[in-house]
C-alpha cells in the first residue's frame, strides 16, 4: 500500500538525548509585511552526554543561538545547520554537554504565509466594508516549527510562556490566561504575557492576533468561557457559549477529572483549512461552525456545530491532557473525540436522535473501508505527510464507529470507568494505544486488546451471513469488498442479537472469533436480526429472509444498516437493481429523515445511470410524495420532520423532476428573500439548492449578491454551495472565474469544486477547469484540502473519464499529502463505472 513510506523513521525523528521542559516564546508579528520577529528561550534537560542538540525548524531564518549552562560557563555555539528536507536543525557545541539542565536563547524571523497552516497571515471584511489582517495559528500536525524552533513531536510534552508584541488597537489570545499587559512598551505597541500553560506538545501551542472581540465570560465550574469573534458578529455567539459551557459540564462529569486548563476562550477563524482545531484554551474554529443565529440555521446546520464544539472540549482531555506518543496513535484522539461528541450532543438534546444520524457517518467510513484501497486505523508513521494522511474516514468515523461498538459490548459504565482509569492514571503524559486497552481490561475482564487488535491493524470489515436451523443461529464472517478479493481477514466480532420468540423479544451479545459459529438461540424463534441498533461495524446478509423482523419494527439505526447493506451488496453485484427496488418500496410511509436521506442518496445514483427509469421513478413517487404532502400540510412540525420535509422536497425536485414542487420552491425562495417565509430553515436551505439545480444566469448572480451580503456564516455557505449545483456552461464558468480571481476563500474553493464534480452536466468541463490549472490551484489551495477537492471524481463514471483521469495521476508527482486517498478516489470511480457498465 503507498502509505508505508520507503523513507526511514529516524531520518524524521529528533535523538532522544534531550527533552524540552520550558519554552518562553516572544512573538512580534507584523500584519501589513505578513512576517514576525521571535525569541524562543527553552529550557532543556540533557538525557546523555552530547556535543550537539536537534531541534525541528521550518521557513524560519536563524539571528543568533546562545547557551547558558551552570555546569559550564565557557560552553558556546559553534554554529548550526538545517536540513530543509527533514526540518532538522543541529545545533554545534565548543565542548560535551553533560546530563543536566541547560537553557538556549534564539533569535530568528519568519514569514506570515498564506497556506493556513504554521504562523500564518488572512483577511476577512469587516461590516464596513473595510479589509482587516489577522495573524493566526495551525500547528498539526508538524507546523508548530514554522513559528518556533522546537522539539515537534508529541511525546516531548513542555510548558509554554506566550508573550505577543502588537499594535496596541490589536486583541490578542493564547492557550492561557494573560498574566500581565505593558500598554506602553512603546509609543504604538503593546507587550501581552500569559502564564505558563500545563505541560502539553507543541501541536496544541496557539496564538491569534487581529481586530477581534471577546463576549462576555461565563463562569462554568471554575473555568472562564468565551467567544472570540471577528469585530461586529457578537451576537452570533449564544449558542456556542451553550454548547461550550454544556460539553465542560458533560465531559468533566464523564471523565470524573475537572477541565485541565486555566481557561476556555473558543475563536472564530476567517480563513481555516480545517473544520477546528484542539488547542488547548483556545480552540480555534472555522466561522460557520462556531457562530450561528440559531433561529435562522437549519437542524443539521446546528447539529454539526454542536458535534464539533462538543469534539473540540472533548479533546481537553483526550489528546490534550493525555496525548498519543507519535502520529500513528492520533486515530484514538480523533476517533475517541468523535465517538464522545456524538454522545454528549446526543445528551444534549434529544430531539435530534444524534445517534441515528452517526448512522450516515459510519456508513461513509464503511464506504471507504470496502474499497481494496483502504487501510487499517492504526499504521506506522514516518514522514510528517503520513500524519496529515491519517485525518480521513477512517480515523474518524470508523474510528468512532468501533469505540461506540465496544462501549456498547462492555457496557456503557464498565468502558466509562475504563476510560477515567487511563485519563487519571496517564494524566500530563503520553500513551500508546494500548494503554487504554489495559485500563478496559483491567475494568472489564474482557479480552480487549485481542479483539480489537484485529479492528486497529487489521483494514476492512466483514460481511456476517446468517440463517435460524433447528434452534441455532449459524454465523459466518468473510471480508466485504466492492471489487473482488482473496483477502482471508478474521475479525473478533462483537454480535448483537436481536431475536423473537412467542411474545417475547430478546438481546444477546456474543463474540464471534471463527470464521463459522453456530449460535444456541433455542427452538420456536420467530424473527431474528443480526446487529441490534446497528452497533456493530459490519455488514449482515441474510437468505431467511421470512425470519427477518417487519421493517416497522426496526429502530431508525437497525432500517439503515440494513438499507445500507443492501445497496453495498447491490455494488459489488450480489444484489439486482429490481430487487433493491423492490425491497424499498417497504419504505413508503417512511418519515424518518435519516432513511429518507439513504434512499435519496442511491436513487439518484440510480437516476445518474439507468437508462430505463420507468420503475425508478414509481418507487421515488411511492417513497416520497405521499410523505411529501402529509408533512407539507402540518401546521407544526418536529425537527425530525422538518427534516424529512426538506429530503421529499429535493427528492420529488431532482429525481422526479416534479414541476409543481419546481415551482413550489421558487416561491419558497422569493418569500424567504422578502422576509416573509413560515418554512424552517432546513426547507429554506433545500429550496436555495433546488432553485440552483434549475437556474439561470441571472439567479446566479443573484446567488453570489446573496453569498457576498449573507447576514450569517451559514447563509454565505448554503448560497456559495448551491452556485456548484447550476448546470449551465456559462454560470459554471462564472464560477470558476470567481475562484480563480479569489473571490471565494481559499478555505472554501476546493470543496465547491467537488461538488460541480459530482454535478452531472458540467462534471467533465470541472475536471478539465482543474487539469488546466492544475499547478495554479495546488498552489493557492492548502496542501490538505486538495484530496478533499478529487473526491468529486467518483461521479466521473465513464470508462473513457476514468482511464483519462488514471493517466493524469501516474504521470509524475501530482499529490503532495493524501497519496492512498487520491487511490481510494480512483477505485471507487472504477467500481462506480462498472456499476454503471453493469445496468
Amino acid at each position: 500500500m503507498r502509505f508505508f513510506m520507503t523513507e526511514k523513521l529516524e531520518n524524521f525523528r529528533l535523538p532522544k538525548y534531550a527533552s524540552p521542559t520550558k519554552y518562553n516564546i516572544e512573538l512580534s508579528p507584523d500584519l501589513q509585511e505578513k512576517k514576525f520577529l521571535g525569541n524562543v528561550d527553552l529550557s532543556i534537560n540533557i538525557l546523555e552526554k552530547t556535543n550537539e542538540i536537534s531541534l525541528n525548524v521550518a521557513e524560519l531564518q536563524i539571528s543568533s543561538i546562545n547557551i547558558n549552562s551552570d555546569q559550564n560557563k565557557n560552553l558556546k555555539v559553534i554554529n548550526w545547520d538545517i536540513d530543509d528536507k527533514y526540518e532538522i536543525m543541529k545545533i554545534n557545541f565548543s565542548d560535551i554537554l553533560d546530563p543536566g539542565e541547560i537553557n538556549l536563547s534564539i533569535s530568528y524571523t519568519g514569514i506570515l504565509n498564506d497556506k493556513l497552516r504554521g504562523f500564518y497571515h488572512s483577511t476577512f471584511d469587516d461590516s464596513d466594508g473595510i479589509t482587516q489582517s489577522i495573524a493566526t495559528t495551525q500547528f498539526e500536525s508538524t507546523d508548530a516549527r514554522r513559528a518556533f524552533p522546537c522539539f515537534d513531536e508529541p511525546e516531548y510534552k513542555s510548558v509554554f510562556s506566550v508573550s505577543l508584541i502588537v499594535n496596541k488597537d490589536l486583541f490578542c489570545v493564547s492557550n492561557a490566561s494573560i498574566k500581565n499587559v505593558d500598554e506602553n512598551y512603546t509609543n504604538e505597541l503593546k507587550k501581552i504575557d500569559f502564564e505558563n500553560t500545563i505541560p502539553m506538545s507543541t501541536y496544541l501551542v496557539a496564538f491569534i492576533v487581529g481586530p477581534f472581540e471577546a463576549s462576555k465570560a461565563i463562569n462554568v465550574a471554575g473555568t472562564d468561557l468565551r467567544i472570540i469573534y471577528p469585530k461586529g458578529k457578537g451576537h452570533l455567539c449564544d449558542f456556542a457559549l451553550e454548547l461550550g459551557k454544556y460539553s465542560l459540564d458533560y465531559f468533566s462529569d464523564y471523565y470524573k477529572i475537572p477541565y485541565p486548563g486555566d481557561k476556555l476562550d473558543m475563536i472564530a477563524i476567517p480563513d481555516f483549512a480545517f473544520g477546528a482545531m484542539e488547542n488547548l484554551g483556545c480552540i480555534t474554529y472555522r466561522e460557520a461552525l462556531l457562530l450561528v443565529d440559531d433561529k435562522e440555521a437549519t437542524s443539521n446546520e446546528l447539529i454539526r456545530i454542536a458535534d464539533v464544539i462538543a469534539h473540540e472540549i472533548a479533546h481537553m482531555w483526550f489528546g490534550d491532557l493525555v496525548t498519543m506518543k507519535w502520529w500513528n496513535g492520533i486515530w484514538l484522539n480523533e476517533a475517541f473525540a468523535t465517538f464522545m461528541a456524538t454522545k454528549a450532543v446526543a445528551d444534549y438534546k434529544e430531539e435530534w436522535n444524534r445517534w441515528a444520524q452517526f448512522s450516515l457517518e459510519k456508513s461513509m467510513a464503511m464506504d471507504i473501508d470496502s474499497l481494496n484501497t483502504t487501510r487499517p486505523i492504526e499504521y506506522p508513521v514516518i514522514s510528517p505527510s503520513d500524519a496529515d494522511g491519517m485525518f480521513d474516514l477512517i480515523t474518524y468515523e470508523k474510528g468512532g464507529s468501533i469505540l461506540r461498538m465496544l462501549e456498547q459490548f462492555l457496557g456503557e459504565e464498565i468502558f466509562r470507568d475504563g476510560v477515567s482509569l487511563y485519563l487519571s492514571k496517564h494524566s500530563y503524559g503520553n500513551t500508546e494505544t494500548d494503554d487504554l486497552w489495559d485500563s478496559l481490561e483491567k475494568v472489564s475482564n474482557q479480552p480487549v486488546k485481542e479483539v480489537m487488535d484485529s479492528w486497529i491493524f487489521q483494514a476492512g470489515h466483514p460481511m456476517i451471513t446468517y440463517s435460524y436451523k433447528d434452534g441455532n443461529l449459524v454465523v459466518s464472517q468473510k471480508t466485504f469488498r466492492y471489487l473482488k478479493t482473496s483477502d482471508k481477514t478474521k475479525w473478533g466480532v462483537p454480535l448483537f442479537i436481536k431475536y423473537s420468540s412467542g411474545s417475547q423479544n430478546k438481546e444477546m451479545k456474543f463474540l464471534l472469533t471463527t470464521l463459522d459459529q453456530d449460535i444456541d438461540l433455542g427452538k420456536n424463534v420467530d424473527n431474528v436480526f443480526l446487529n441490534s441498533n446497528a452497533f456493530g461495524f459490519y455488514r449482515t446478509d441474510t437468505k431467511d429472509l421470512d425470519l427477518l423482523f417487519n421493517i416497522n419494527e426496526l429502530s431508525s439505526e437497525e432500517k439503515y444498516s440494513i438499507l445500507d447493506d443492501y445497496w453495498a451488496l447491490l455494488l459489488n453485484g450480489s444484489k439486482k437493481v429490481d430487487d433493491f427496488l423492490g425491497f424499498s418500496e417497504q419504505f413508503s410511509d417512511e418519515y424518518d429523515p435519516d432513511i429518507l436521506t439513504l434512499l435519496y442518496s442511491c436513487f439518484s445514483n440510480l437516476n445518474r445511470n439507468l437508462s430505463d427509469k420507468t420503475y425508478l421513478q414509481t418507487v421515488v413517487e411511492k417513497v416520497f410524495s405521499k410523505t411529501l404532502k402529509i408533512l407539507d400540510n402540518k401546521v407544526q412540525r418536529s425537527i425530525r420532520e422538518a427534516q424529512a420535509l426538506s429530503v421529499c422536497f429535493r427528492a420529488m425536485a431532482t429525481i422526479s423532476n416534479d414541476s409543481d414542487i419546481i415551482s413550489k420552491s421558487k416561491n419558497i425562495l422569493k418569500d424567504y428573500l422578502s422576509g416573509k417565509s413560515e418554512y424552517e430553515p432546513d426547507i429554506i436551505s433545500t429550496v436555495i439548492s433546488i432553485n440552483a439545480y434549475n437556474g439561470d444566469s441571472s439567479l446566479f448572480q443573484d446567488y453570489v449578491n446573496y453569498m457576498n451580503n449573507a447576514k450569517t456564516p451559514q447563509d454565505e455557505v448554503r448560497f456559495q454551495r448551491s452556485l456548484s449545483l447550476f448546470k449551465g456552461d456559462k454560470e459554471i464558468e462564472k464560477l470558476f472565474n470567481l475562484i480563480l480571481e479569489n473571490k471565494i476563500r481559499s478555505q472554501d474553493s476546493p470543496y465547491l469544486l467537488a461538488s460541480t464534480l459530482n454535478n452531472e452536466a458540467v462534471g467533465w468541463k470541472t475536471w478539465k477547469f482543474i487539469e488546466k490549472n492544475w499547478e495554479d490551484l495546488t498552489k493557492r489551495f492548502p496542501e490538505n484540502s486538495i484530496v478533499r477537492m478529487l473526491s468529486g471524481i467518483r461521479s466521473l463514471n465513464k470508462r473513457d473519464y476514468l482511464n483519462h483521469l488514471k493517466a493524469f495521476f501516474d504521470e509524475g508527482d501530482k499529490i503532495k499529502q493524501g497519496r492512498l486517498q487520491l487511490d481510494q478516489h480512483l477505485e471507487k470511480l472504477e467500481i462506480n463505472v462498472n456499476f454503471r457498465e453493469s445496468l
